[in-house]
């Protein structure tokens, strides 16, 4: 289990990526012009309300994670359509090896097989982006929310060095 200690969650705020502050549906289309920009195959999504735009917005994303909640407060996430859905339990400010090792299966599964998966959180999903950058394909598109805006983070070398760095921030707990 990685843990975020208090020291360190300034690092955890920053941008990483392309910020994007229009709200649904502009955000969204301009989502939409990066991925096909950027000639992606593969859409992930972290967070409900982003999950939830995108769904309506767009298209349904290969892998969706949620946890129910925006800033902190329950939320009900309107999503359907995902063909396999996967419930673990990832506890607030950490990275459960458990999420760790399910992120790195799902995106394999993924990979070989035309599949929609929706992982659904108990705990908190926030900082699962790490691992879902880190293990994503290439030619994938990472969204996440941010203080009411949205980060894209296209799954490149280089953003993958800036997160992997960021994981080395965190506490390994045995």
């Amino acid at each position: 289990m990685y843990i975020l200690q208090d020291h360190v969650r300034e690092y955890f705020r920053k941008r990483l990526g392309i910020v994007i502050k229009d709200c649904a549906p502009k955000s969204i289309r301009k989502v939409r012009t990066i991925y096909q920009d950027l000639n992606c195959k593969y859409l992930i999504t972290i967070g409900d309300i982003v999950t939830e735009n995108v769904c309506k917005y767009w298209k349904i994303p290969n892998i969706a994670i949620i946890d129910f909640k925006s800033q902190r407060r329950p939320y009900r996430t309107e999503v359907s359509s995902f063909t396999t859905v996967l419930i673990l339990e990832n506890p607030r400010s950490t990275i459960s090896s458990t999420s760790e090792d399910m992120i790195c299966k799902v995106f394999k599964l993924m990979s070989s097989r035309n599949l929609k998966i929706l992982i659904v959180v108990y705990g908190e999903e926030d900082l699962l982006a790490i691992p879902s950058i880190l293990y994503s394909p290439s030619r994938s598109l990472v969204l996440y929310g941010l203080f009411d805006e949205l980060i894209v983070i296209p799954t490149c070398i280089d953003y993958k060095l800036a997160v992997l760095k960021l994981y080395s921030l965190l506490i390994r707990k045995y």
